[in-house]
């Protein structure tokens, strides 16, 4: 603030006259620019320093300062002095590590001007961000037709990789079939000069041969190669033809044969849907099949398993279907009651009847004229079975024979034994087949044997009698037989292997096997176990296992079709498989793959 002039003090006065006339106070001088306050020294003792925001001069007040103004001294302006920070002793205790918003603890912050941080990261407020235009407008949720679009793009792309990728496999597939359908040809119908293939080594191949092109006809509606898959069976037909009576492989190649001829008819539904050729030329080669066939054992286990695929297909009249054919009069009456005793298993007992009836007024024609003739009447315990099953025993007992040699007998008891097992009484029956001797106790035992797996598949204790018998005590008996009994036992045997295969009896069935004692016969029970397995599909398939067919058995030749066809099916096989084996083998092989191949294809 300005001094004011200094005056002295006027004398006292002890009373004034007057007051003195106002006086018009002078005008104030005026002040130089130093008259402004002076900077305060510089203090004594603990200073605030900081820095003049003006002009960059350091300066130094008092603490009692803090948060007051003063003035620069160097600028002269009027600036506030800042408020002390106090801080107090650091806690490890206390403090707060955690990283502050939204930093990362781990953030690096780069230092000033450093290059490349020209551009910096600041929060912006919700309006600015609106106002500029950068937060994404609200859109409407997508239908259920968007939702679908790209998931419906990508299973069609899928669909179209897929169905290239069956194209392309089918594409190679179809050479590797062409190829093994062509060397398994040429084996077949050898050019000049070239050795044709024996008749039971045709007979597997033509079998083949037929069965390919009939499926093939049947499913392109191809007439020429369904034709041509008649042909090659008839050939199969021919060639086994060609083979012994006496031979067992004969009569099982037959059966082959007439089981394919089965597998590829059907009625007119299944014709126009590809996947049948009409029954009226098959049936025809099928009786041709039965007729071709010699032992009665074999004609019946044929009968019997012709009866049972074409129950399902087909509603003709299958004992005058099946029989027709025979040329022996006295075989037909046991036929058609095979085929009688079939249809009654499966329920179809009108059906039944009928069968029964006209085997009657065959087998009575026979024994007319065996008598005339001073014959036995024929054999029919089939018949016997068939009519105690009906419940008509008097009929039965008609048909007993009192011939010289006990055939009529042996077979009224196997009918009985028979009709007893399938009616549920096999404990009847068992304790008596057990009281026979020898080579008799064998046949009534493998026939219970044979019925009672047919029956409960799990029950073995029979199954494990027989195979304890033809290794005990029948086992020489076996090997010194003749040509008649050793046919028919090696096919009563050849039964029970079947269906303790198919049963999942697998070492029983190889003991019982091994003990058959025609060695055609016992490389076709072989053949049966092998198949067992392959159907199963849960057992490991390979050169061992073909090789259980004994190879010097004609059996392995079929042995060798069905494991390439297996092959060719399950595990990608195809003609160069083949080409590694022995030159005797590969017809064989060639013909398998080509079927294989086929199989995988439908």
């Amino acid at each position: 603030m300005p001094a004011a002039p200094a005056t002295k003090a006027p004398a006292p006065v002890a009373k004034p006259a007057a007051p003195p006339p106002a006086v018009k106070p002078a005008a104030a001088a005026p002040q130089p620019a130093t008259a402004t306050a002076a900077a305060p020294a510089a203090p004594a003792g603990p200073t605030i320093d900081f820095t003049c925001a003006y002009c960059d001069e350091q300066v130094k007040v008092g603490l009692d300062m803090e948060g007051k103004q003063t003035p620069c001294p160097a600028c002269k302006r009027i600036i506030k002095v800042p408020m002390q920070v106090k801080q107090a002793p650091k806690d490890w205790r206390t403090i707060d590590t955690r990283p502050g918003g939204l930093l990362r603890k781990d953030a690096v912050v780069a230092p000033k001007d450093a290059w490349g941080t020209e551009a910096t990261v600041s929060n912006v407020s919700q309006a600015a961000l609106e106002e500029a235009g950068a937060l994404p407008e609200d859109l409407e949720p997508p239908t259920l037709g968007e939702r679908l679009k790209w998931p419906l793009v990508g299973l069609a792309a899928a669909a179209v990789l897929t169905l290239l990728f069956f194209q392309v496999r089918s594409y190679f597939a179809g050479g590797d079939r062409n190829r093994a359908l062509a060397l398994a040809l040429e084996t077949a119908y050898p050019p000049d000069g070239k050795e044709p293939l024996k008749p039971e080594a045709a007979a597997v191949v033509h079998r083949a041969l037929g069965e390919f092109y009939g499926r093939s006809g049947r499913a392109d509606h191809n007439a020429q190669h369904t034709e041509q898959g008649l042909a090659e069976l008839r050939s199969a037909t021919a060639a086994a033809s060609q083979l012994p009576p006496t031979d067992g492989e004969r009569d099982c190649q037959l059966r082959d044969t007439a089981l394919t001829l089965v597998d590829l008819g059907g009625e007119l539904p299944q014709v126009k849907q590809g996947t049948a050729i009409l029954w009226e030329p098959l049936f025809e080669r099928i009786r041709e099949t039965v007729a071709g066939q010699q032992t009665p054992e074999a004609r019946a286990e044929t009968l019997r398993q012709l009866t049972q695929k074409l129950a399902g297909k087909t509603d003709v009249d299958l004992s005058s279907t099946l029989t027709s054919a025979l040329t022996a009069e006295e075989a037909k009456p046991e036929a058609r009651a095979v085929v009688g005793l079939e249809l009654w298993r499966l329920n179809r007992l009108p059906e039944a009847e009928t069968a029964a009836t006209r085997a009657q007024i065959l087998w009575d024609s026979e024994a007319a004229r065996a008598k005339t003739s001073k014959l036995p009447p024929p054999a029919a315990p089939s018949l016997v079975a068939l009519w105690l099953v009906l419940k008509k025993p008097e009929r039965a007992e008609a048909l007993k024979a009192d011939d010289a040699d006990g055939t009529g007998a042996f077979a009224y008891a196997v009918g009985s034994i028979e009709s007893q097992a399938r009616l549920g009484q096999l404990d009847k029956v068992r304790a008596w087949a057990k009281s026979q001797a020898g080579l008799d106790q064998l046949r009534y035992l493998a026939l219970i044997a044979a019925l009672g797996l047919e029956q409960e598949p799990t029950a073995t204790a029979d199954l494990d009698g027989l195979v304890k018998l033809v290794q005990g005590s029948v086992k020489s008996q076996l090997a010194d037989l003749g040509p008649a009994a050793k046919t028919q036992i090696s096919c009563q045997l050849l039964r029970v292997v079947r269906q303790a295969a198919r049963a999942g009896h697998e070492e029983q069935a190889k003991q019982l096997a091994q003990a058959i004692p025609d060695l055609a016969l016992r490389g076709r029970a072989q053949l049966e176990i092998l198949r067992a397995r392959m159907a199963r599909g849960n057992a490991v398939i390979d050169d061992d296992a073909l090789n259980e067919v004994d190879p010097k058995s004609p059996a392995h030749r079929t042995a060798r079709e069905e494991y390439a066809r297996y092959k060719a099916h399950h595990d990608g096989w195809n003609a160069k498989n083949i080409d590694a084996w022995e030159a005797e083998w590969k017809p064989f092989g060639y013909a398998g793959v080509a079927l294989g191949i086929q199989d995988r294809g439908q």
